[in-house]
């Protein structure tokens, strides 16, 4: 019998050595070597360190309070290199996701992130005295991220801190680097090439008939969110394509019109008095662009290219505008143009090689979405991980009955 209760210590001692021994060679921790050691240390002189163990086994308070120690580190452990839980704040990704979801995010998907401070992580942070600035943008360009299982992939949905905050988003990936996207009204295009949305995906439609009984009965049965306006034929209404397909197929509807800038213009009156829909500030609009105006909007611009690490751009009056952020914010150099020549830390620069990768995002109810439209490219070092699964949902409205461990596409 104590040979069997040797060999179980046994196999454990050595399981937990060789998991920290993969765990040194994939984080490059190795001054975790001197837990191996000591632990070796312990293992091999049990004469010596047995009767202790003995003794402190009958101090029940020290046994509780290491077991407390224990969990409160392998939770610290799973949150920073496993997963951790985000609540859905928003409707910005309706129908794939809703307010009030609890969603798991895998971050061995795509590496895990290391801390770069005791402040990013989570729970020990509350033992830092000296808060420092840990704004992604400001951030060294020699993060380390591990190794992952896969690098994300388009139309991947993901979680990440948002460009110069530190809120944490939820949006799906819909450009990656080296990638020319261009969006004409709800139609996505990557290198000229159509991109297959995803069957959750959503925009803002105005639906004409002169059946509106029949409308509003239909729009209940269906549960489908109408905002209506200032015309006694039309409803504005949030629709996916199938949905669109379905309603275009009935009889008593007139006509099904795509809400872009350009229908904004010219029901301006109608659409801005009688719904919530806030008029576009083309200022804050980082497609728009501000000192050179791209004449883009949010449903309609592009070819925008997306900026890949190493790779070279040609610099102009066009597109330095649209790259400055990255140059100056998140790749840590000094810009100036003066005379129309662009100035890179103090020397004329002609062209531009970048140091990180970027990521292109957008809500999947796009017209309800505050993301990489208006606030640019996300760098790879704001990146948290895949979200892969809802764990359950306190939403108001469930689009899908059960979302209990439903897995997100």
């Amino acid at each position: 019998m104590k040979h069997v209760d040797f060999f179980k210590k046994y196999v454990l001692a050595i399981s937990i050595a060789v998991f920290l021994v993969l765990f040194i060679i994939w984080t490059s921790w190795y001054w975790l070597t001197s837990l191996l050691l000591l632990g070796f240390f312990i293992f091999l002189l049990p004469k010596y360190f047995i009767p202790i163990f003995l003794k402190i086994k009958f101090f029940y308070y020290v046994k509780i309070g290491l077991s407390f120690i224990f969990i409160f580190l392998f939770a610290i452990f799973l949150r920073v290199f496993i997963f951790e839980i985000y609540t859905i704040p928003s409707s910005s990704m309706e129908q794939t996701l809703v307010p009030g979801d609890k969603i798991i995010v895998n971050k061995l998907a795509y590496g895990p992130k290391i801390p770069d401070t005791i402040n990013e992580v989570p729970w020990l942070n509350i033992f830092s005295f000296f808060k420092t600035n840990t704004n992604e943008n400001t951030k060294s360009n020699d993060y380390r991220r591990l190794r992952g299982l896969q690098p994300i992939k388009r139309n991947e949905v993901v979680v990440f801190h948002r460009p110069g905050t530190d809120d944490i988003y939820v949006k799906r990936c819909v450009g990656l680097p080296g990638d020319n996207i261009k969006l004409v009204d709800e139609k996505l295009f990557v290198d000229k090439s159509p991109v297959q949305s995803p069957l959750t995906l959503k925009h803002r439609f105005c639906v004409y008939s002169n059946r509106i009984d029949t409308l509003l009965n239909y729009f209940r049965e269906k549960h489908l969110e109408i905002r209506r306006r200032n015309s006694i034929n039309s409803f504005i209404v949030f629709l996916t394509n199938k949905s669109k397909a379905e309603i275009e197929n009935l009889n008593f509807i007139d006509s099904v019109k795509f809400v872009n800038q350009e229908f904004r213009n010219k029901n301006a009156q109608n659409f801005y008095n009688n719904t919530v829909i806030i008029p576009p500030q083309n200022n804050n609009i980082f497609i728009a662009g501000k000192e050179y105006k791209t004449g883009w909007t949010v449903f309609n611009f592009g070819d925008l290219y997306i900026p890949k690490k190493d790779i070279v751009i040609i610099l102009n009056k066009k597109n330095i505008e649209r790259y400055s952020k990255i140059i100056t914010e998140y790749e840590n150099h000094k810009l100036e143009i003066v005379n129309n020549k662009i100035f890179i830390d103090g020397r004329v620069r002609q062209e531009y090689q970048f140091e990180r990768n970027y990521y292109f995002m957008l809500g999947d109810n796009r017209s309800q979405s505050l993301d990489s439209r208006y606030w640019g490219f996300v760098p790879e070092n704001h990146i948290i991980g895949k979200a892969v699964k809802i764990l359950f949902s306190n939403s108001k409205v469930d689009f899908s009955g059960n979302r209990f461990l439903k897995k997100i596409y």
